[in-house]
């Protein structure tokens, strides 16, 4: 592990500020003495582990991982989560139309009923459902869409049972970190960025440690945000070297973030997110997601998914995006071709193959305008278009950053004034 990540696991504080909270709730108590890493006592065993304890606890690395010491009673098990996603289908018309589809499938229960989870996962798991519950609804949403594309596209039982454990956990190294970093809507700084990396790092640490799910369920964990033409993270794996169950996680984890953020499981713009799979073939396997296409395909986009922007806003935000696109042609042919080239024209170059291939034309104002105003479906997949194009961008600096790369490219004479365009453009984004 490396120091930086040992300080984040190390350190616990958000972790230890969950379970904490949870013992005021749920009876969680020492089973031996624990200690800071100095050899002082910070409670004593039989203590009850609440909020009260959490000042000792913070202020110090433990000589054994928090969870070694204490125990909890009732924790989550395997039964609770199957239970949970039942009630979560039960209630939304978007999962309940995806399990009408799937009336041969072999049900989650008959995959997962004999399961047992460990002690260390079931406390974290517990934890999460009741210190952070978007975060468990979302793991569990993202489960039940994994489910569905595995079922849909005949994977082995096997692979399916590696599939959904990895959907369960994908996201459970979020409980070691600062939840405010992950609320939805919040802008990221470069420095921020470096946690929406780890986070996958240290869920597939939580694992490791367990033979069941060594291998398969943390690869796929470590693999979710890949994506098939090498632009994901933490590794830029591309096509075959990432695992099927990382390939089918990592289109649910796409999929899962069109749906609301309140826990009811609903996915309010369906056809938005055909397009926006559609807009992504290239890095997500069209194979898996196309029984979402079929199903969802005769919907209609919602417009209240572009309320919040008008047409003039996204045709001169396009416009920024233009000239952005057009000087990294310009600097391209001054400039000799070298790793750091190549990679930021692996990013530039999806964006224009994108936009070419979608046929809108950011060349011309009048004809998107004309467009747009004509049918407000292209609107719509415009601003999909342009929302994921920005987002592109972002990850290209996140990604300079995390290689050690960014203040070496700000200091070069031609592309530094570029990247700055970029994060001008990212800062006045509105989409």
């Amino acid at each position: 592990m490396s120091a930086s990540l040992s300080a984040i696991v190390g350190a616990d504080i958000h972790y230890k500020e969950a379970v904490t909270s949870l013992g005021n709730k749920q009876t969680i108590t020492c089973t031996e003495d624990i200690y800071s890493d100095k050899g002082v006592k910070l409670v004593a065993k039989g203590v009850k582990i609440d909020s009260k304890v959490y000042a000792n606890l913070v202020k110090h690395k433990l000589q054994k991982d928090f969870d070694e010491n204490i125990t909890i009673d009732d924790a989550i098990t395997i039964s609770t989560v199957i239970s949970d996603i039942a009630a979560l289908v039960f209630s939304s018309q978007t999962l309940s139309k995806l399990s009408g589809d799937m009336t041969e499938a072999v049900s989650i229960e008959d995959i997962l009923s004999t399961h047992t989870l460990p002690d260390n996962i079931a406390l974290k798991l517990t934890a999460v459902k009741s210190e952070r519950q978007n975060l468990y609804n979302h793991s569990l949403i993202v489960v039940y869409l994994a489910y569905y594309l595995a079922s849909k596209s005949e994977q082995a039982v096997e692979t399916i049972t590696t599939t959904l454990l990895a959907a369960l956990f994908h996201d459970l190294g979020l409980i070691h970190l600062e939840p405010a970093l992950f609320e939805e809507g919040k802008k990221l700084t470069q420095n921020e960025y470096k946690y929406l990396h780890v986070h996958v790092i240290i869920s597939d640490l939580l694992l490791t440690n367990h033979p069941v799910y060594q291998s398969g369920v943390s690869n796929a964990v470590l693999e979710h945000h890949e994506r098939l033409d090498g632009s994901g993270y933490p590794s830029g794996k591309s096509s075959d070297l990432i695992s099927v169950p990382g390939q089918i996680l990592a289109i649910a984890v796409v999929m899962t973030s069109r749906f609301n953020n309140e826990g009811e499981g609903e996915c309010a713009h369906a056809k938005e997110l055909s397009m926006l799979l559609t807009l992504n073939r290239k890095k997500l396997n069209p194979e898996f997601y196309q029984p979402w296409q079929w199903l969802f395909n005769n919907e209609e986009p919602d417009s209240k998914a572009t309320e919040n922007y008008s047409d003039s806003e996204l045709i001169a935000q396009s416009f920024q995006l233009n000239k952005i696109l057009k000087e990294w042609l310009s600097i391209l042919e001054r400039l000799p071709s070298s790793y750091l080239i190549e990679f930021i024209d692996s990013y530039i170059g999806g964006i224009n193959n994108n936009i070419i291939e979608s046929g809108m034309n950011i060349d011309d104002s009048d004809y998107l305008a004309s467009v747009m105003e004509e049918d407000k479906t292209m609107s719509i997949f415009f601003h999909l278009h342009m929302k994921e194009h920005t987002w592109q961008l972002q990850n290209l600096l996140a990604e300079l950053n995390r290689r050690h790369l960014f203040q070496r490219t700000q200091q070069d004479t031609q592309i530094g004034p570029w990247l700055n365009s970029i994060i001008q453009f990212s800062n006045m984004s509105t989409i």
